[in-house]
């Protein structure tokens, strides 16, 4: 997936599990500060673009329902840093998600109907940022 991608964009390295691309690890915590440190370099193939951007792609075994949006299964995902491994390194802040299905790809929390930030840590915000234009919250 992510080779298809990079064709459309202006990438500077390719990582994969193998041959990483930076020495520091890219951990992403809840909005809040708290959660799992989520490291997203080890979960699959990734580029970091010429603005230092971090995008790292992964795909679902087969399209799974339990990882849906707007009830269509979840075939792959991906997460995106702005800034790379500077910080804040927060969901809802520097870092969203967005989930590929077989009719496209799509923001993460477009259905949620709460405060974004308690979607998954702050990865519900990643529509109400597109929509919006701005972090209102």
């Amino acid at each position: 997936m992510r080779d298809i991608y990079k064709r459309y964009l202006n990438n500077v390295k390719d990582c994969d599990y193998d041959n990483r691309c930076t020495s520091q690890i890219l951990r992403i915590q809840h909005i809040n500060g708290t959660g799992d440190n989520t490291e997203i370099l080890s979960w699959g193939s990734s580029l970091i673009l010429q603005d230092g951007t971090f995008v790292n792609f992964g795909i679902y075994r087969g399209c799974e329902s339990n990882q849906s949006v707007d009830k269509k299964p979840a075939c792959a995902y991906l997460h995106i840093d702005v800034n790379g491994v500077k910080g804040p390194n927060k969901w809802g802040r520097d870092a969203f998600r967005f989930i590929l299905t077989e009719d496209g790809l799509y923001p993460t929390g477009c259905a949620w109907t709460e405060d974004c930030r308690t979607g998954n840590g702050g990865q519900a915000c990643t529509c109400k940022v597109l929509q919006e234009g701005a972090m209102n919250y």
